[in-house]
């Protein structure tokens, strides 16, 4: 199964240094968690 994620621009213009600390946490976070998503799978499988 495949998820796809989007964000939709306010056109306010590009983000701010901190904006951008976020969405790569948050992008972090995210692989991450399919990382281990994914090893939790293989394992059960």
């Amino acid at each position: 199964m495949q998820y796809l994620l989007s964000v939709i621009d306010d056109g306010t213009g590009p983000a701010t240094p901190t904006e951008d600390a976020d969405i790569s946490a948050s992008n972090d976070r995210l692989i991450s968690q399919a990382i281990e998503l994914a090893g939790n799978i293989a394992e059960t499988a």
